[in-house]
């Protein structure tokens, strides 16, 4: 009787031990039962936000990717495995790798005369800052987009700010911004009126 009742606490002991060890060995997204995703994503259109009216905090500018697609990945072969390993597994989603063309300019416009030296039709990169994080970057005249000018999954937006104030505060501005991405596509969105104070 011993001999069966170890022979059985042995199995137990082996099943276990191959359950683990295989469930452990499959932490790579190809191995998890994930449903098939498209890596990265492309947009048509640009939505842009401003907070209004503009007091002492400055302007903010909020840019969010519109109408976007997503672009087919080739399916990654799957192992065979007797074990679920779902509790190891963190499963991917739609354009988690970001968008597929990146941006070869960026410029922000106002439709009145900002000041007397940025008037109606001139960009106004100057002006902003990018947010990225806790830290602002400066946007000189000969801006070139980074690596971090994108957006993230397409849910993270990109943000500018300034803290520079028209020299006429009484009628309202719309403000344009203009992204030409790495294809050639220049793509166009505007707030909202702006309201100074």
């Amino acid at each position: 009787m011993k001999s069966r009742s170890a022979k059985i606490t042995f199995l137990f002991a082996l099943y276990a031990a191959f359950h683990f060890a295989e469930a452990c060995n499959k932490n790579d997204e190809s191995d998890c039962d994930c449903a098939e995703v498209s890596p990265f994503f492309d947009y048509k259109k640009l939505k842009v936000g401003a907070n209004t009216p503009v007091a002492s905090l400055g302007l903010s500018l909020k840019i969010d990717a519109d109408s976007l697609t997503y672009l087919a990945n080739a399916p990654a072969p799957t192992d065979f495995g007797v074990i679920s390993s779902a509790w190891a597994c963190s499963c991917l989603w739609n354009g988690h790798e970001g968008p597929k063309y990146g941006i070869q300019s960026l410029n922000i416009y106002a439709d009145r005369d900002f000041n007397d030296t940025l008037p109606v039709g001139t960009s106004l990169n100057s002006l902003f800052y990018q947010l990225n994080g806790d830290a602002l970057y400066l946007m000189q005249p000969d801006y070139q987009p980074n690596d971090f000018l994108h957006f993230e999954s397409g849910i993270r937006s990109i943000e500018m700010t300034t803290y520079e104030k028209p020299t006429e505060l009484a009628a309202p501005f719309v403000f344009r911004v203009e992204i030409v991405k790495s294809t050639g596509d220049t793509l166009t969105g505007e707030t909202e009126k702006v309201f100074f104070l």
